[in-house]
Parts: structure tokens; sequence; C-alpha cells
């Protein structure tokens, strides 16, 4: 498991979607994103985010 560097150290921080667990090593993340992460999850946690941002 990968965490981005900039993860926080809180359970309860409010994450952005670009700073999320990653199911590999963070290298990875740019080059094999798509591969390793059901496409649904990314685009849900983009929606989310817009949604909290909305108030």
């Amino acid at each position: 498991m990968a965490l981005h560097p900039d993860f926080p150290a809180s359970p309860h921080a409010i994450l952005d979607p670009e700073i999320r667990w990653f199911p590999a090593d963070e290298a990875l993340r740019e080059s094999s994103f798509e591969k390793l992460m059901p496409p649904l999850v990314p685009e849900l946690r983009k929606q989310v985010k817009a949604w909290r941002d909305g108030g």
C-alpha cells in the first residue's frame, strides 16, 4: 500500500482525491493508476469532492 507524501496524519481529515490511497508503490501512481484502480473509484472521489466543495 502506498500513501501520497502529503497524506494527512489525522484519520478525520477530508482527503483530496489526488492524495488518496493507492494499491501499489507511489512511484507507479503516474504509470499504472488506471490499471490498478477500478475506473469508477477515482471518478466517484472527484464527484464527492465537488459535492463537498459546493456546500
